[in-house]
């Protein structure tokens, strides 16, 4: 969303996936990101948001596990 007047090939030299990755503050999510092997920041962007929502619901399963609240599961099919 960035410079919105230009171009997305403009927008893609400007902000590099390196650039991307350097810039994460978690440097344990960063480093997931990049072993993945992702080659675009469409695909490095999917693949933190993915491991994001994945840490952040395995941190609230501790908490609550800690806290002797069990938590109810979802089935996919």
């Amino acid at each position: 969303m960035a410079y919105p007047e230009e171009t997305p090939e403009i927008r893609e030299r400007l902000f590099t996936l390196q650039a991307f990755l350097d810039g994460m503050d978690d440097q344990t999510l960063s480093f997931e990101v990049y072993k993945q092997k992702v080659t675009t920041l469409r695909d490095a962007l999917a693949g933190a948001l993915r491991l994001e929502v994945w840490q952040t619901t395995h941190q609230r399963k501790e908490v609550s596990a800690s806290q002797g609240i069990r938590t109810s599961q979802v089935e996919g099919g």
